[in-house]
């Protein structure tokens, strides 16, 4: 049985790790340009890892601009998704955002991933809109109301 761990970055070479998984799964697995990936955003974010038996497998980057959460970035290795560790980041970053009080989480969602945030209780907003040529939808959760669509 693997041991899961998921919990924020605490020293520099996790910071690499992350930025390693983003690497292979955006930049590699899905041809999103390089100074797209690296948007600057990072220094001022908070960083998670997702750790398999001590083996960095997968990662998010959480911020709070204008008192709202906004998820970005979750990446798990292609040799480890389908297995739960994207679940277990978002129950994570979810359970994080709401410690810190805030009323709102969003977040961009590639549309082949609509359903799989659905299942935290994200609803679509807006309009489909193209981030790196791929389509994305505007998803958020608010705290102890229903989502509006």
């Amino acid at each position: 049985m693997v041991r899961l761990e998921v919990r924020h970055i605490d020293n520099p070479g996790e910071l690499d790790d992350v930025f390693r998984i983003r690497h292979i799964v955006f930049v590699e697995g899905q041809d999103v340009p390089s100074d797209r990936e690296w948007d600057g955003l990072d220094e001022n974010a908070e960083h998670i890892i997702a750790l398999a038996d001590s083996l960095p497998v997968g990662c998010a980057r959480i911020r709070f601009p204008d008192g709202k959460a906004k998820l970005e970035r979750l990446a798990v290795l292609p040799e480890y998704q389908g297995t739960g560790i994207g679940f277990a980041v978002m129950e994570y970053l979810v359970e994080y955002a709401w410690k810190k009080g805030v009323d709102e989480i969003y977040l961009h969602a590639q549309l082949t991933t609509l359903d799989f945030y659905s299942r935290f209780g994200f609803a679509p907003r807006g309009e489909v809109f193209d981030d790196a040529n791929i389509e994305h939808k505007e998803m958020f959760l608010v705290k102890n109301k229903q989502n509006v669509h």
